[in-house]
């Protein structure tokens, strides 16, 4: 159909056997290119009649994995993505696109965090140069080698090398401008990011992740009422993925100040999905309302004993104490301080290049006392991560030192930080927003604190 004209343009029913899906893919594409009179390249043409494998059933695990692998960033669903992959290219071993898209979810995983170990970097790596010896110039292949390069080793010129190179073979890939959009969030170049991921976004409008991520960067830059409308977005394209109403609410309590516009919102997500992400999430909400019990029930029904992702690696143990702190319980609270530094101090050992170790770990030892512990651990996350050489969750890395030297006493060091933060992007629900400032408790000592009172007020009345 024209949508200026609504003139009828093009149809055709296929009535085929399924071993013959590629075929009709092909001349599906094709009929439709002559129906819009787009003109095809050589190059173009071959691609659209390049078989990607020749095995029906490790066709139909490939697209299965597509589908969880682009659902959500949990980790439920990349563990599902892989496993699919890993059967396609065990019914096809020379299936390169499964082994390109199977390398990409490995450094996912080591990315995000929930598994930094050498062995799932070594596993990424197998697979990606599998998909390489077979298929060295396939776009694909390319784009999952950039990913190698960029969640294995932060090396970003490689990685928007190998993404220019596959956007150029296909300029009308979602996947391929949203990669160079994220290389530009780490480079500090939201604005470039933020046309890029809107270009994605055009080309796939169905990708409930492609528009968390287009309201993400418009958080980073504070614009939250474009925000709001990209988080919209993405819970309409996938009501049962959690990430767009825990930042929709977010982006509510940043722009007020307040939690109460924020609490539908995760109420009706409550409703929807059954999420261990989404616990975490309510139980630090209910900690900013200041009903404590509630939260650790809530904490209690969560199965899990520390909650990781890509800045985050915080044992239950340490928030159990940080609430039972609020709640004047300072014998229950050292007793789970304790529980947590164990098992931060086992941890650290095992991945010491992790900055989200180094956080956690200095802010438990904040809590109990080890003031120059704290710092030294918070000050390495910061020079494992700064903001120079990731834009993106660099600044998280500094707003958790913040919080560290707030817990210690050091309240004017705090508000140097805090100041440098505000200027600069906020980097999604990281880095300092001002509304954050005035519902966490974590910044209660600071509510006297002249500087404070006047950051708060100079940036609540520039937003106003």
């Amino acid at each position: 159909m024209d949508a200026r004209t609504e003139e009828h343009i093009w149809a055709e029913t296929y009535d085929r056997d399924l071993s013959d899906i590629f075929a009709i893919q092909s001349d599906v594409a094709q009929q439709i290119a002559r129906a819009l009179e787009a003109k095809l390249s050589t190059e173009e043409k071959e691609r659209i009649e390049l078989k990607p494998t020749d095995n029906p059933r490790a066709y139909d695990y490939y697209l299965q994995g597509r589908e969880y692998a682009h659902r959500s960033y949990e980790n439920k669903d990349f563990e599902i993505a892989i496993e699919l992959f890993e059967k396609a290219v065990g019914a096809d071993s020379n299936f390169a696109e499964a082994y390109a898209r199977l390398a990409r979810l490995h450094g996912m995983m080591y990315w995000i965090g929930y598994d930094r170990s050498p062995e799932r970097l070594a596993r990424a790596k197998e697979a990606v140069d599998k998909a390489l010896n077979l298929k060295p110039d396939d776009p694909l292949v390319r784009w999952a080698n950039g990913y190698y390069y960029y969640h294995g080793f932060r090396d970003y010129a490689r990685a928007l090398d190998e993404f220019s190179f596959a956007q150029r073979k296909e300029p009308g890939n979602a996947e391929y401008n949203a990669s160079i959009a994220y290389i530009q969030r780490r480079l500090g170049k939201f604005e470039d990011a933020l046309q890029n991921l809107k270009i994605a976004f055009q080309y796939d409008p169905r990708s409930n992740v492609i528009a968390h991520e287009v309201g993400y960067t418009y958080l980073s830059l504070r614009m939250y009422t474009e925000a709001e409308d990209y988080f919209d977005r993405g819970i309409s394209l996938a009501t049962d993925i959690a990430n767009n109403y825990i930042d929709k609410a977010r982006t509510y309590m940043y722009k007020t100040g307040s939690t109460e516009s924020a609490r539908p919102v995760l109420d009706e997500a409550s409703k929807r999905i059954k999420s261990d992400f989404l616990l975490w999430n309510l139980a630090y909400f209910t900690i900013y309302d200041g009903h404590y019990q509630e939260a650790l029930d809530i904490l209690a029904s969560i199965q899990e004993e520390v909650l990781e992702h890509q800045i985050t690696y915080t044992p239950k143990d340490a928030i159990r104490g940080f609430i039972y702190e609020l709640m004047g319980q300072p014998d229950q609270a050292r007793t789970h301080y304790n529980k947590a530094r164990t098992l931060l101090e086992k941890k650290v050992s095992e991945w010491p290049d992790d900055p989200r170790i180094h956080t956690e770990l200095g802010k438990v030892y904040a809590h109990l006392g080890l003031k120059d512990d704290a710092i030294r651990e918070g000050q390495t996350a910061v020079d494992l991560v700064p903001v120079s050489r990731d834009a993106l969750i660099g600044p998280g890395y500094l707003a958790y030192l913040a919080e560290i030297y707030t817990i210690v006493g050091d309240y004017d060091t705090t508000i140097d930080k805090l100041e440098y933060l505000l200027e600069i992007p906020a980097a999604g629900y990281l880095g300092a927003h001002i509304g954050h400032l005035k519902v966490d408790p974590i910044w209660d000592p600071l509510r006297e604190h002249p500087r404070f009172q006047q950051l708060l007020e100079k940036y609540l009345k520039s937003e106003s």
